[in-house]
This record gives structure tokens, C-alpha cells and sequence, in this order.
């Protein structure tokens, strides 16, 4: 299984991204291989649409699982259609969000935002 998170840096002892669509790194883990892939967000410089696409992104991935703290209701679209089950992050590493999704401890995310729409 893939597990994705958004990270603010490029390692497993790195805090957790409050925002989807605009993180600068996704951390993408098999748990079969057990390899920590750090990939740049695409997404993350976008005018529009950066939740769309950032959830396009880990789609592309084949990602199984989301780890986030929120998302909008157009990424949840996206991620629903690529069968991507998304969970609440905690405020720790990505090293702990891991640990806790795999002794089920994450509770399923189920409420989500109009999404914040940037206008320049």
C-alpha cells in the first residue's frame, strides 16, 4: 500500500504540511518495500486549482492513503474517484503519523472545506 503526506521537508523527522494543495513535498510510503519517496509538489506554485492538482498528483502516485490535516471538497473529489482514503494528521513528524496510521490510531477524515480559492 501506498501512504502519501504532505511534509515541509524532505525527511521523516519532518513536521507535517498544514495545507494540501500548496505543500512543498509529499512523502509517498510503501509499505511493502518499506521506501520513503520525497517528491516536490507540482502543484504547489499553481494559480488555481492547486488542491485539484495535487490530488491528480497522488492519484498519478497510486496512492492508497492520505494522511492530511484538511482538505477541500474538490481535491476530496478527486482523491474519492482514485479510491484514495484520507485520515486526520496529528501535530508530530511524518515518522509518528506513520507509526500511528499503522496501529490505527488515525481517525478517518470526514469534514471538509469550500476549499480557499487565491485571487490576485
Amino acid at each position: 500500500m501506498k501512504i502519501a503526506m504532505a511534509t515541509l521537508e524532505e525527511n521523516m523527522e519532518t513536521k507535517l504540511d498544514q495545507t494540501f494543495g500548496r505543500a512543498v513535498y509529499f512523502l509517498i510510503h510503501d509499505t511493502e518495500t518499506g521506501e520513503n519517496k520525497f517528491m516536490i509538489n507540482p502543484a504547489k506554485d499553481a494559480t488555481g486549482g492547486a488542491g485539484i492538482k495535487s490530488a491528480q498528483t497522488l492519484v498519478d502516485e497510486k496512492v492508497e492513503t492520505l494522511i492530511v490535516f484538511r482538505l477541500g471538497t474538490n481535491a476530496v473529489k478527486v482523491l474519492e474517484g482514485g479510491n484514495v482514503k484520507c485520515f486526520r494528521a496529528i501535530e508530530d513528524t511524518a515518522e509518528a503519523n506513520l507509526k500511528a496510521f499503522k496501529e490505527g490510531k488515525l481517525t478517518k477524515l470526514e469534514d471538509f472545506h469550500p476549499g480557499y480559492h487565491h485571487v490576485k
